[in-house]
């Protein structure tokens, strides 16, 4: 599984006096509101909105009606990293959470298919070998089995069971896409799948010999970023380890698209009107 974290922090400008995040992308539409309207189309199990104590309450007026996890960061002072640290605790405690739940739900299934094999099959008949069908017999769930659906295939969702992590966005780049997001997933899947425990902790977008966002990291990756001090540049700390990210090199130029005064914005919108003509 995947989680999926976007940050307001305050790396982000300041438009008229206010975040860049709540900024009119379009009629009706901020580019917080852009951006979390792409992550949650992507192929996660859910996605958490990580604010700062300042624009949590705006964020909230902002996504009204999404399918998100709200997190306001306890610790806004403690350094320009906290956002990212508070987002990643919240993501590794979402995941604790969805597998539990997956394993209970796992157990009711199998459970409830054992119920209707009892009535349709005999008992085994003594010096015989059980066929697994029996009274008591237990049959695991194959979640493998999903990824093979055509349903799942969609929008890179089929490697999202193949290999874990926190895909992180940022609050000022509204310009993602869909299938930005599926590339990412799809490249970090296929090296977890072809070289184990040998792949690179992270995978991060590319485009024309830019880094970008969204940032894609294992679990263990995220924990090791969480435990970094509230100091940390989390950019920086990135290019540091730069031998443990996978680049993936994308054509969608809204990895490097960032709100960074009025003219980026301007120009932004009418980008996205052209795309969507």
């Amino acid at each position: 599984m995947i989680v999926a974290l976007v940050i307001l922090d305050r790396l982000a400008a300041n438009l008229q006096d206010k975040p860049s995040y709540f900024s009119e992308l379009a009629p009706g539409k901020s580019v917080i509101e852009q951006v979390v309207s792409t992550v949650v189309r992507g192929p996660f199990a859910g996605t958490v909105v990580a604010s700062l104590v300042e624009y949590f309450d705006r964020a909230q007026e902002h996504l009204h009606g999404f399918a998100i996890h709200p997190l306001k960061v306890a610790n806004p002072k403690a350094g320009v990293h906290a956002p990212i640290i508070d987002g990643l605790n919240f993501a590794d405690s979402f995941r604790e959470r969805w597998e539990k739940a997956r394993a209970a739900a796992s157990a009711r299934f199998t459970d409830d298919e054992d119920d209707e094999d009892d009535e349709e099959a005999p008992a085994p008949v003594s010096g015989r070998k059980s066929n697994g069908t029996h009274r008591g017999a237990k049959k695991k769930a194959d979640w493998a089995k999903h990824r093979d659906s055509k349903d799942v295939k969609l929008r890179g969702l089929a490697r999202s069971f193949d290999r874990n992590g926190v895909i992180l966005f940022r609050g000022d780049r509204p310009a993602i896409t869909v299938n930005l997001q599926a590339q990412i997933v799809e490249a970090f899947g296929r090296e977890g799948a072809d070289k184990g425990p040998k792949a690179r902790s992270f995978a991060q977008a590319v485009h024309n010999g830019v880094r970008g966002y969204p940032v894609l990291m294992s679990f263990e990756a995220a924990r090791e970023v969480a435990a970094l001090p509230a100091a940390t540049k989390f950019d920086d700390w990135l290019l540091q380890n730069i031998q443990r990210v996978q680049d993936v090199n994308t054509d969608e130029w809204g990895a490097v698209a960032e709100v960074r005064d009025s003219e980026s914005l301007a120009q932004i919108a009418e980008r996205l009107r052209s795309r969507q003509s």
